[in-house]
């Protein structure tokens, strides 16, 4: 089985959606590499299109959390894809099916309590649906 883990932050707020009977929430993360060329510093951005998946019955607080600009920690199954861009390109994706996540740094000030709930049941951020 693949398995890729990465840091990075996301690029806009998470959107919960209805999918098959079950919820998604998807969101992108972005992760940043720094290298030298030539002796000049390149920074390379790399996108990742992340979905958690959630029973029709279980709780998506979580997507209150997973704001723009968060630093995330992800886990998750890798899945190649593409798809058309304005210019009629095709370009490469990675999708990663979410297993397990750890939000880093502080935890946002203004949320709903019921998400505060999820985030201290949680253990501070983090989540392990690897057996989904």
């Amino acid at each position: 089985m693949h398995q890729l883990t990465l840091t990075g932050h996301i690029g806009k707020d998470a959107i919960v959606r209805d999918a098959h009977g079950a919820k998604a929430i998807s969101f992108s993360v972005a992760v940043n590499e720094t290298h030298s060329k030539n002796n000049e510093k390149v920074e390379t951005t790399t996108w990742y299109d992340c979905t958690i998946w959630r029973g029709s019955d279980e709780k998506t607080t979580i997507a209150d959390y997973l704001k723009e600009g968060q630093q995330v920690l992800i886990q998750g199954k890798p899945k190649p894809g593409v798809y058309k861009n304005a210019q009629g390109d095709w370009v490469p994706t990675i999708e990663v099916r979410v297993t397990s996540y750890e939000l880093l740094g502080r935890k946002p000030a203004s949320q709903s309590t019921e998400a505060s709930a999820e985030y201290e049941a949680a253990g501070g951020f983090i989540a392990d649906d690897s057996k989904r």
